[in-house]
């Protein structure tokens, strides 16, 4: 997706197994599953998370309806 909406959106990951992250982004976030996606408006609030794969389709229709892309 990344390549897609380069220009509208900025796509991170977290290493759960990097023992140097100090972030614990799993208990943080009540991780369940990976791959495990937490999506941020502009405002950097959390309003979508889901666990597992979505394909270009699935994917897109999310980021529409939470109004992260057009």
């Amino acid at each position: 997706m990344k390549k897609f909406y380069k220009d509208k959106m900025t796509v991170n990951y977290i290493d759960l197994a990097d023992e140097n992250s100090s972030l614990d982004a799993d208990k943080k976030y009540n991780i369940q599953g990976i791959p495990f996606v937490v999506l941020f408006n502009d405002k950097n609030e959390q309003v979508y998370t889901f666990v597992g794969y979505k394909d270009k389709k699935e994917l897109t229709d999310i980021l529409k309806k939470y109004g992260l892309i057009n």
